[in-house]
């Protein structure tokens, strides 16, 4: 089982979730498409800076790095501890 999310953490998750239905509704897919919570609670703890740190998370590979990786590099920034 994963552990309990800090307060900052669970903020960033929600952000990302956010992030993640609004990209899936623009596009009409699932927001599972987009990235699972596994793939969410990876970014989380990794807060990644780029691009190449995005796809050390679970479920990122280059192609969802390069759609998806400015939009949630962006969440990941304005969500900084």
């Amino acid at each position: 089982t994963s552990e309990p999310l800090t307060p900052a953490d669970a903020a960033l998750f929600e952000a990302l979730r956010i992030y993640r239905l609004e990209r899936a509704r623009e596009e009409g897919v699932p927001p599972y498409v987009v990235a699972s919570d596994r793939t969410l609670r990876a970014i989380v703890e990794l807060r990644p800076t780029d691009l190449d740190e995005l796809t050390l998370a679970h479920g990122i590979g280059s192609s969802k790095a390069r759609k998806y990786g400015p939009g949630l590099l962006a969440v990941v920034a304005a969500n900084a501890k």
